[in-house]
């Protein structure tokens, strides 16, 4: 497998140039994948069954968005595909909702990126309406269920005492990130002890 490059800004121009070095190489332009080599190498590395429905907290409070935005990238950076990487901007409140979408069609996106995902991670340290709905839903839907909460935040009954729930607390972002890590390796969500996970919980080796 090669990748040809060419330069220029005039697409047309670009396709005619890519065109004359296919037909001087011998080869069909039928037998050519339009997708960048980078693109195809990161979708072959992609574990199987890794799309991720992340919930933050967006209009209920952002003081934790530098914390997503690392969470975000942790996951990216192990191939794990993030449905909702956005929820991570800073700018996802300029504007909100984002031009071109009202409040129903991003409902009906966020239920249709639910029930694709195989995990949902969800950041519960700030109290966030939609974030509840969310980790409800995927409940209803079976989806293993991931919750991040500074160890000093006192939760919700409804969320600290959900048996549905894994619960991660962490006292900062390296000790979260150790937690994280250690439970994506334990595939085995949703089952058994649902404690909540420190650093000295004994957390089963996959």
């Amino acid at each position: 497998m090669c990748e040809l490059e060419v330069e220029g800004q005039n697409p047309r121009a670009a396709a005619e140039a890519i065109l004359r070095k296919l037909e001087a190489l011998g080869v069909s332009a039928d037998a050519v994948i339009p997708e960048p080599l980078a693109a195809l190498v990161a979708a072959h590395l992609r574990p199987e069954g890794r799309k991720v429905y992340f919930c933050g907290s967006i209009r209920g409070g952002r003081s934790l968005q530098p914390l997503y935005a690392s969470i975000v990238a942790f996951l990216e950076q192990r191939g794990y595909d993030v449905l909702t990487s956005h929820v991570a901007a800073p700018d996802v409140l300029a504007p909100y909702p984002p031009a071109g979408a009202n409040a129903a069609a991003i409902y009906e996106r966020d239920m249709r990126w639910l029930a694709e995902c195989d995990l949902v991670i969800a950041e519960v340290s700030l109290p966030s309406l939609g974030v509840g709905v969310e980790a409800a839903t995927a409940q209803h839907l079976g989806k293993p269920i991931i919750c991040l909460c500074r160890a000093d935040v006192a939760l919700s009954a409804m969320i600290e005492g959900n048996p549905g729930l894994r619960m991660l607390r962490y006292r900062d972002e390296a000790e979260l990130m150790s937690l994280l890590e250690r439970r994506l390796r334990d595939w085995g969500l949703g089952t058994g002890d649902r404690k909540a996970d420190t650093n000295q919980s004994q957390v089963p080796s996959p």
